[in-house]
């Protein structure tokens, strides 16, 4: 088998990526790499509008590919990698514009190295809300406070919200998801 390349997939409106295939490549390649873990993050834009990104943060890891704006039901499927012990640990924050009426779409995950396939230790952190500053330090503490590989989060007073979850059985594969 080739070795992995990381690569950006654009998602288009009505497209599906074919997940199961890419869970077996980065199986494979997991497999055979003990010196780093690679996962891939398919972030998806279900809002009314475009979605932008505002900033990504790596605690852990890192990415070839910079975030690209989200069309409605758009979206990008990225490559991370991640070396031991700590994996991959990292947070992007999409918003929906720029003004006091924009909301803010945050998902932070951390996947242990080695991946587990079954997502025992897998942790994921979302928020949405009002535009505004992000402080990557709290974010890392709620990260590290999770106890699930899958979180929601409704924003009840800017009506947006935040899915993202790291799917069992799938290598490490990322989903992150932002509804307004």
């Amino acid at each position: 088998m080739a070795e992995l390349e990381p690569k950006a997939i654009e998602v288009k409106q009505g497209e599906e990526v074919d997940v199961e295939t890419l869970s077996k490549e980065l199986e494979a390649y997991n497999s055979r790499n003990t010196d780093r873990i690679f996962v891939r993050t398919n972030t998806m834009n279900h809002s009314k509008k475009p979605v932008f990104p505002v900033e990504r943060h790596f605690w852990h890891g890192n990415s070839h590919f910079t975030l690209t704006p989200l069309p409605v039901n758009g979206g990008d499927d990225h490559a991370i990698f991640g070396t031991p012990p700590e994996g991959v640990k990292f947070g992007v924050l999409y918003a929906d514009g720029d003004d006091s009426l924009s909301r803010q779409f945050l998902a932070a995950v951390h996947i242990p190295f080695p991946v587990d396939s079954e997502g025992n230790n897998w942790k994921v952190y979302v928020e949405a809300g009002p535009i505004g500053p992000i402080d990557w330090n709290v974010v890392e503490v709620k990260l590290n406070m999770a106890t699930s590989n899958k979180a929601v989060y409704d924003d009840p007073i800017f009506g947006g919200r935040v899915e993202a979850d790291v799917r069992k059985g799938m290598n490490g594969y990322t989903f992150i998801k932002f509804w307004n």
